[in-house]
């Protein structure tokens, strides 16, 4: 639902560079939901064509279900091997802090303290190429550890309609949009133009040179060239 109100805000083209995957009841290390995120991480993400980025919000199965203090390090560990494997893959990830369950069957001084020390990673490692801070879109201000009540369905742990909308809306599209700076090192210059070269005409690779428009047009042409042109050498 939250990447059927993203598909609205972005163009037509870019809808050929946007795959949504989500898994009910999932958990990121623990088995007793059925196989982990880190068991299909590979499968379900990394063997899909064409992945430019992913946003990884997981973690509160693992955390509502768990009575060990290491649950917060254990979904750590996690969430770098995710980051890990998608950079190999030149692979951008969104990091998403874990949303507020307080007042549900999910809610104990432990699970609390568990998510607050994972969103703190999320928030301030710097692992992830950015934060998409949906825990702050939707939770409540006067109890930040419980959603807000327009948007909590009534059970405290899932958000209704308008909830989800919300969500949607605190994605920044411009995370999406490709740059001419393809090596990622900072400059445009001849290395850039050879990666494209390779790609002309072709599928686009990785990094792909499809920067234009700024989602991709599933097409490396003239009309990346000239993107690529109007930056030559802008730091």
């Amino acid at each position: 639902m939250v990447i059927s109100w993203t598909v609205e805000r972005v163009t037509p083209a870019s809808l050929r560079t946007l795959s949504g995957i989500s898994h009910c009841c999932q958990s990121v290390v623990s088995t007793a939901l059925g196989p982990t995120a880190i068991e299909r991480f590979k499968h379900d993400l990394l063997g899909q064509n064409g992945v430019r980025w992913v946003i990884i919000l997981e973690g509160v199965n693992d955390i509502s279900g768990s009575r060990s203090p290491k649950v917060a390090t254990d979904l750590i560990a996690a969430y770098e091997q995710f980051i890990d494997k998608a950079h190999a893959q030149d692979i951008l990830v969104y990091g998403v802090p874990i949303l507020p369950f307080g007042g549900s069957m999910y809610d104990s001084e432990d699970h609390e303290a568990a998510r607050q020390i994972v969103n703190k990673w999320i928030r301030t490692s710097g692992k992830f190429d950015a934060v998409i801070d949906m825990d702050a879109a939707v939770c409540d201000p006067a109890n930040p550890t419980g959603l807000l009540p327009a948007y909590d369905t009534g059970d405290h742990l899932h958000l209704n309609v308008a909830g989800y909308q919300k969500m949607a809306e605190a994605i920044d599209l411009d995370l999406f949009k490709q740059t001419a700076d393809l090596n990622k090192d900072s400059i445009v210059d001849f290395v850039d133009f050879a990666i494209l070269a390779g790609q002309w005409r072709q599928i686009p690779g990785f990094p792909s040179a499809d920067i234009a428009p700024p989602e991709g047009d599933g097409a490396v042409d003239l009309e990346d060239l000239y993107s690529m042109a109007q930056e030559w050498l802008v730091e």
